[in-house]
């Protein structure tokens, strides 16, 4: 791909192909078509809808189409907003609060239930809280990594 046309170009291919395999009755575009703003479609109620092709930064220097297909691979970013990633470690907090509680709990337990399984209890939830707290401070490594880059 070369440029943003070529983008919605193939695209418009990939619709159609979906489209021509699809049963008339149970198609919901009605017409597609290309221009100079990007690939425009009409849906079945009539409604209209325009696609368009923005590129986001140039390509890597030096690099082809397959070196970039191959680094992208294992690169996956996840992008979030800030408010949904404070939410998200504010509910691994609550959840690791919760299990420091039960851990508690269950040592006060033990005394009046000696037949249940309180190690193996116990070695589940130490695992589940260091696995949640290795992984709050890796993420937010990363974050705050990228944060002093930019």
């Amino acid at each position: 791909m070369t440029d943003e046309q070529d983008v919605v170009r193939w695209i418009f291919e990939l619709m159609v192909h979906h489209l021509e395999r699809t049963d008339e009755r149970e198609r919901a575009i009605h017409r597609l078509e290309v221009t100079d703003q990007g690939l425009e479609i009409v849906a079945k109620n009539g409604a209209l809808y325009r696609v368009t092709v923005q590129r986001i930064g140039p390509p890597p220097a030096g690099k082809g189409e397959r070196e970039m297909k191959a680094e992208n691979a294992y690169n996956d970013v996840i992008q979030i907003t800030v408010s949904d990633w404070n939410a998200l470690v504010e509910a691994c907090e609550a959840a690791l609060n919760f299990l420091d509680y039960d851990q508690r709990k269950m040592s006060e337990l033990r005394l009046q239930f000696p037949d249940f399984p309180w190690e193996k209890r116990a070695q589940m939830i130490k695992r589940i809280s260091d696995q949640l707290r290795a992984a709050i401070e890796k993420i937010e490594g990363d974050v705050f990594e990228e944060v002093e880059e930019d």
